[in-house]
């Protein structure tokens, strides 16, 4: 039996590479994935929008999030919640616009999302 990587595979890929410090590397992923027909999906997207944030690369990030609705899909609670990392990185108005953008794209808040806010606020 011949085993293939899938979407699984590729953004557990994309995480391990951007937190052992080799971000260099996603892109070579992300094309890779391309050649083999394998379309990123909200997963993938969420594992590049943290890991921009962890290396403080809000720009990319937030390309990322923007980049997930032009493909159709929908970002959802974890998407929104680089909230976390803005407001640990001093950016809390950035936060505070995605927070209020959440309801906007039906995007149901969650524990996680109102403890950050109330984090970043203190």
């Amino acid at each position: 039996m011949k085993l293939g990587l899938d979407i699984a595979v590729y953004s557990t890929l994309i995480s391990g590479l951007f937190k052992a410090g080799r971000k260099g590397e996603v892109v070579g992923v992300l094309e890779e994935m391309g050649k083999t027909g394998c379309k990123p999906n909200t997963v993938t997207y969420n594992a590049l929008i943290f890991g921009y944030c962890n290396e403080k690369d809000f720009e990319l990030a937030f390309l990322v999030l923007k980049e997930i609705v032009e493909k159709g899909y929908k970002p959802d609670v974890i998407s929104y919640n680089v909230i976390s990392a803005l407001c640990k990185g001093g950016k809390l108005q950035q936060a505070i616009d995605l927070f209020e953008e959440m309801p906007r794209r039906d995007c149901v808040l969650d524990v996680v999302t109102y403890r950050t806010i109330f984090d970043g606020f203190c």
